[in-house]
């Protein structure tokens, strides 16, 4: 979320989950400055609770824990001045993010470096996207991959 204001939570509102705005295309920040709203301040993590279902020791909200905080890439090319997230993340979500980076680029050289022949390269490609594919499946995410596909597009 990305908000000058609290965010504001009614009373019925339970199991809310906040977390910094994640995403960035290259006309955002011409789009937001369009229409008024500056990347400072954020205080998206700041909500003000109002309603008897929340209390100060038991609040109605969390705040997302860096290690399931992803950013969202918008697969489109565009041409524009915005290269990252307006106002940045907030260090603990960045250190996140670079730890999971590192890790991938760790797991990248390990293969690299790990000898294989073009054939167990091509077995070793077609296990990784075969176990992504049963991930996506059981975790629920391909139902959400599909829905991005247009209804009649090929392949759907």
């Amino acid at each position: 979320m990305l908000t000058p204001t609290r965010p504001l939570l009614l009373g019925g509102n339970d199991s809310i989950t906040l977390a910094p705005y994640h995403t960035h295309y290259p006309l955002l920040n011409q789009h937001m400055a369009r229409v008024g709203l500056a990347s400072h301040p954020n205080i998206w993590d700041q909500p003000l609770c109002i309603g008897p279902d929340h209390q100060v020791d038991n609040p109605n909200y969390q705040l997302m824990t860096p290690k399931d905080f992803f950013t969202f890439v918008i697969p489109f090319d565009m041409i524009g001045d915005t290269k990252e997230i307006p106002g940045g993340l907030p260090a603990m979500y960045e250190k996140a993010l670079d730890q999971r980076e590192k890790e991938i680029q760790g797991w990248q050289q390990t293969v690299k470096e790990g000898g294989l022949t073009k054939a167990q390269r091509k077995q070793f490609q077609t296990l990784v996207e075969n176990k992504f594919q049963a991930w996506l499946a059981e975790s629920g995410h391909k139902r959400e991959l599909d829905g991005l596909v247009p209804p009649g597009a090929p392949g759907k």
